[in-house]
């Protein structure tokens, strides 16, 4: 993904916790995501799919509603992920996540691949 559009990404991220009331300033900012991690504790930042650089559509919002206990388990393709950018072509999913301690990990799984989050967990 596109460093600025990783940033514009954050950005967002962090507009929305800070309405929810779910991030503070300075030293509350580790309390904050210990919290997370008691409540499930992965956190979609982006998720993109297609064919690669810049060639992503953004479906973070999709994989957040696919969330189930703070876990996430799907097989990626164009049904499951509501979307077909480049028809007829297989593609991939690119995810950027935290869970607990971990922050900005990536994982990339292609077409018809299971993905499944947090790593360490199986269902």
């Amino acid at each position: 993904m596109h460093p600025k559009l990783y940033e514009e990404k954050n950005r967002e991220n962090e507009k929305l916790k800070k309405e929810n009331g779910e991030l503070k300033t300075g030293k509350e900012k580790t309390t904050i995501a210990a919290s997370f991690d008691k409540q499930g504790g992965l956190i979609v930042n982006y998720a993109g799919y297609g064919l690669g650089f810049e060639q992503y559509r953004d479906v973070t919002e999709q994989l957040r509603r696919l969330m189930q206990g703070g876990e996430l388990h799907i097989r990626v393709n164009e049904e499951s992920l509501q979307c077909d950018p480049y028809r007829g072509i297989t593609k991939h999913l690119f995810v950027i996540y935290s869970h607990g301690n971990n922050e900005g990990k990536t994982i990339r799984v292609s077409d018809e691949r299971l993905l499944d989050l947090p790593p360490d967990r199986k269902i």
